[in-house]
């Protein structure tokens, strides 16, 4: 059966209650740690803790900074913690920064609960990238996932919620991405719990992704600029076209980073498909308001047969190049898979006037056509596209591992009304196993497809 992850922000989002609800769920928090300890950033560690959030127990992660003397970074009582300057316009306020409080507390206030605790993981110090006084712009954090030891899918969905974030903040000041900063301590907790929350998600493994309605909060809240509207200017934009409501609490609930995390994450906000729950867990947020379960639930579920895994309708973008050379449209490719595109092609045409040139075509998610075509836009020479919505049909999908004689491989079988009618053993750990034995990718393909305990083809 394919896996499920649906996510319930019903009481809002933030990168911390997100990584809690992974952890709630079962994924270790030593492995998650060891895999930001690939980064090579020094000076965090993790805490995980069981807490009570109104009736509620749920897993609150805090990540302790170094720099704040073993604190959270908290502006207000909230999460976040990214605190960008967008140089040449604005100030930045990407502060994932509350849950209803307005003083300026750099350090976490415990609220009077017992707490048993999960256990805790530091850096060890291993990390070589040292962060200035300036602190990071979008473009070094992302360098420094895609040059660390995460898995493909664990860097592509960290890559895309730093650049939604990014892109958000920029538009909000009237600038560009690449003159956004992340102050050093912003920067260190957005990492590991953008990082953090992607390693958990790739390691439940899950076919599809489904959020529910997303609740913002409103009012306003203070920061170090004055009073901000809430949702914060970077969120509204981050969940334009997405089913949110304001519920019922004056209080900053969604926060930047919580919302670029959902965007990046996230395969379908569409209603669930019928599923069987397997287990589910609710990450804590800071703020603990009597009476209210500050929590977002998470939910691991089985797709029951004869429902979609995946979503049935698509967008699809496309329009004619012929002024491009290939390394720019191989750059163009990489920024629509960041930013969350489900397919990038190009086929070979000839245009008017005899030239020849490229048709690119672009499927996606229909709540992000506009943001992906907007990508299309700036980053080719096209002065336009055309965009339809189409129904399309998948075949079921789960992942199985075969233990084969040089170490585990991941293997997509994929259903047709319930026969297997496919099995594609996942090409990283097929090129892992390859690399590591000396055998050639054909060979470690025929050996895994080999073993017993894969279903058969029917």
């Amino acid at each position: 059966m394919a896996r499920l992850l649906i996510l319930d922000p019903f009481h809002g989002a933030s990168g911390d209650m997100l990584l809690g609800a992974m952890v709630a769920l079962g994924v270790p928090l030593e492995h998650i740690a060891s895999s930001l300890r690939t980064l090579g950033v020094r000076g965090w560690r993790l805490d995980a803790e069981s807490v009570r959030r109104g009736t509620i127990a749920a897993t609150k992660v805090r990540v302790r900074l170094d720099a704040l003397g073993g604190g959270e970074e908290t502006l207000g009582d909230g999460h976040g913690h990214a605190h960008p300057h967008a140089h040449g316009g604005g100030h930045g306020h990407a502060h994932d920064h509350g849950h209803g409080h307005d003083h300026h507390d750099h350090h976490h206030h415990d609220h009077g609960h017992d707490h048993s605790h999960h256990g805790h993981a530091h850096d060890h110090g291993h990390g070589d990238h040292h962060l200035h006084t300036h602190g990071m712009t979008p473009l070094d954090m992302t360098s420094i996932v895609v040059a660390s030891g995460l898995s493909a899918r664990a860097k592509s969905i960290a890559t895309r919620a730093i650049s939604v974030l990014a892109v958000a903040e920029a538009t909000v000041h009237g600038t560009t991405p690449d003159r956004v900063h992340f102050h050093e301590v912003g920067a260190i907790d957005a990492l590991v719990d953008i990082c953090g929350t992607a390693v958990a998600v790739d390691h439940l493994s899950p076919d599809a992704v489904y959020c529910r309605r997303i609740t913002t909060g409103f009012g306003t809240v203070r920061c170090a600029h004055g009073p901000m509207p809430v949702p914060a200017p970077a969120t509204t934009l981050i969940l334009a076209g997405l089913p949110t409501r304001d519920g019922d609490l004056e209080a900053e609930l969604t926060t930047p980073t919580g919302a670029a995390l959902l965007r990046a994450l996230t395969t379908s906000f569409d209603p669930v498909p019928e599923h069987a729950v397997v287990t589910a867990g609710f990450g804590a947020g800071n703020s603990d308001w009597p009476g209210r379960a500050n929590v977002l639930r998470a939910v691991l579920a089985e797709r029951v047969d004869g429902t979609p895994s995946s979503p049935d309708e698509v967008a699809e973008v496309v329009c004619e190049i012929d002024d491009m050379r290939s390394e720019g449209l191989a750059f163009l490719a990489e920024r629509l898979f960041e930013a969350g595109a489900l397919d990038v092609n190009f086929t070979a045409v000839i245009m008017k006037k005899g030239r020849p040139g490229h048709r690119l075509t672009l499927l996606s998610t229909p709540v992000d056509r506009e943001r992906l075509s907007d990508l299309v836009l700036r980053h080719s020479t096209t002065f336009g596209l055309r965009w339809r919505t189409m129904r399309r049909e998948v075949l079921d999908r789960d992942i199985v591992t075969v233990a084969t004689a040089d170490g585990p491989c991941r293997v997509k079988v994929g259903r047709l009304r319930g026969r297997v009618v496919r099995l594609r053993p996942e090409y990283e750990d097929v090129a892992a196993l390859a690399r590591r034995s000396g055998k050639p990718i054909d060979l470690i393909e025929a050996e895994v497809l080999r073993d017993a305990s894969l279903p058969p083809l029917g």
